[in-house]
């Protein structure tokens, strides 16, 4: 008998029936026994017995009933209001570009609970440079959790690369020059205790899995998500999870080739999505590599927003030239994977309004027999990163929340 044939058991139902409890409350808001049992589905009979596990692991307590008649008097016996204790237990998200490493420890209500962050010199920082600085930032969130009486759950570490199956390895980071290095190896050497849960995933597919949830309902089961700001890379999200494939290269829409006489790649390939999209290609089109190389990628996003809603010609071609290239991405995904919604995520984000139009174009062979493809700009910005490493890392905690222990003297 296989796993997915077992029966489970009472400790996995009971698992499974308190994240489904702490979902609702973390969706809905306070609630009551009563008002939790009907929302979630759950058994009434069940919920205190539930709620009293939920207590002795710190994770939920009573608030005060709020006041019926504004003069300090309740009416009747209103029922008390249970909410998530945020602080009890944290997922630390760790975001690594060229430029800085950035951190924050997530509540699992989505709050934040301490943040740092890291600035990188630009030229040639080694795998164990980059190492080094995020073991210091892990090391400083590890002091905060304790000295807050929190639990570190777990760490996911989200940099614009594919990761491979081997264990922390990074496959190929073009944006960096790296090739088979093992990260999470590094950042062990670099003091991480192995008492702390490390993770590593790409960037694309954290920030495509925020950007997913934070569509409006009902969201589609599949969504194609494209980004770009170190490089251009992508996720695809299939019921609600990450689809990253056999060795972290699901939905790496920037190196298909489009042209196979085209422009040369830093990915050793030619006529990438990349070499069209990615932001020294964009800059160079539009004439603003000095502000690219001088001020970064952002400025250099600003400056080509503003010539080209001042019709610069320079800035129009790079952009329509950009919105070629994306097209086919997005076509070459609408064929493989026919998503029910297109996000672009990153700085293709406020470029939606000139790049959307050459999209359309590009896939209207592809999307004719289907219906209307939404292609939406990202509502997340710079966040996407780090709210979705924190919904990775909460993931496991929200299918059982037992894996939070009892606490040592229930308050």
């Amino acid at each position: 008998m296989n796993d997915q044939q077992r029966p489970a058991d009472v400790k996995t139902i009971r698992g499974h029936n308190l994240g489904i409890a702490m979902r609702t409350l973390r969706d809905v808001g306070p609630l009551s026994r009563v008002q939790l049992a009907r929302q979630s589905g759950l058994v009434h009979a069940s919920m205190t017995n539930l709620v009293a596990d939920l207590e002795a692991r710190g994770l939920v307590r009573a608030v005060e009933p709020a006041r019926a008649d504004g003069r300090g008097r309740r009416r009747g016996r209103p029922a008390t209001p249970l909410e998530i204790i945020p602080d009890r237990a944290l997922v630390l998200g760790v975001s690594l570009t060229r430029d800085r490493v950035d951190a924050e420890l997530a509540a699992c209500t989505g709050a934040v609970a301490w943040s740092g962050s890291r600035v990188l010199c630009r030229d040639g920082l080694s795998p164990e440079d980059v190492a080094q600085h995020i073991g210091d930032i892990i090391r400083e969130a590890v002091a905060f959790t304790a000295a807050a009486g929190s639990l570190l759950l777990t760490c996911v570490i989200a940099l614009p690369a594919p990761v491979g199956s081997e264990a922390g390895e990074v496959k190929a980071a073009i944006d960096f020059g790296w090739q088979r290095v093992p990260l999470l190896q590094l950042i062990r050497q670099a003091g991480v205790s192995d008492a702390v849960e490390l993770t590593l995933v790409s960037d694309a597919n954290t920030a495509a899995l925020a950007e997913y949830a934070a569509l409006d309902q009902p969201r589609p089961p599949v969504a194609a998500y494209v980004k770009a700001d170190v490089g251009v890379g992508g996720g695809i999200i299939a019921n609600g999870a990450i689809f990253a494939g056999q060795d972290g290269l699901g939905g790496a829409v920037g190196h298909i080739t489009i042209d196979w006489r085209g422009r040369p790649c830093a990915c050793g390939s030619v006529g990438c999505v990349a070499a069209y999209a990615g932001p020294e290609p964009l800059a160079d089109g539009a004439g603003l590599r000095d502000v690219l190389d001088a001020d970064g990628v952002d400025a250099a996003i600003n400056a080509l927003i503003a010539r080209a809603s001042d019709g610069d010609a320079r800035a129009l071609g790079a952009l329509d030239l950009a919105g070629r290239a994306v097209g086919f991405g997005v076509k070459a995904m609408c064929a493989l994977i026919d998503p029910g919604v297109v996000i672009l995520g990153g700085y293709l984000a406020p470029l939606h309004p000139w790049l959307e139009p050459r999209i359309r174009e590009i896939i209207a062979s592809q999307t004719a027999l289907t219906a209307h493809l939404p292609i939406q700009p990202g509502r997340l910005g710079a966040r996407a990163v780090l709210d979705g490493a924190a919904k990775l890392g909460f993931e496991p905690f929200f299918d059982d929340p037992s894996i939070v222990p009892l606490l040592s003297h229930p308050s």
